[in-house]
């Protein structure tokens, strides 16, 4: 399962790389893990609004659940509802040009602290036309049960 997701990462390391020697470095106005950071804090806060508002129309969901669009948007509001205190821990991040993603650990717990759920994800961004930034795909895998 590492292995795969560290491959996919190598292979969009190299693709948004090449994508980088076309931009200019000082198109680079936020970093992957701020991205990241507000998606953290606007599911935290369980902002519906907030957390759309930073989707783009083709978001893509990838893991043992595959979906697009206004069914990733459904998706969330029902996982939101069921689940809080979301960290992450980055593995890897990178901002290049007009794409960022994060690949990295992910842990929900409840309020009491109890773990709920674990797992691997890789959040990949697009800066819009406007200059803002999109969620383009969710790569999320729960670790298997104990």
């Amino acid at each position: 399962m590492l292995n795969r997701l560290v491959a996919c990462a190598l292979v969009l390391a190299v693709a948004l790389t090449s994508a980088d020697a076309q931009k200019p470095h000082a198109a680079r106005t936020v970093s992957a893990d701020q991205l990241m950071s507000r998606f953290v804090s606007a599911w935290n806060r369980d902002d519906m609004p907030a957390l759309e508002a930073m989707f783009s129309d083709s978001i893509a969901l990838v893991g043992r659940q595959s979906m697009v669009g206004k069914a990733v948007t459904e998706w969330v509001r029902q996982e939101n509802a069921n689940t809080k205190n979301l960290r992450v821990t980055p593995l890897f991040s990178r901002t290049t040009g007009d794409m960022a993603y994060q690949v990295g650990r992910y842990r929900l717990s409840s309020a009491q602290g109890d773990t709920l759920q674990t797992g691997v994800h890789t959040f990949t961004y697009r800066r819009a036309p406007d200059g803002g930034w999109k969620l383009e795909s969710m790569y999320i895998v729960p670790d298997p049960a104990p």
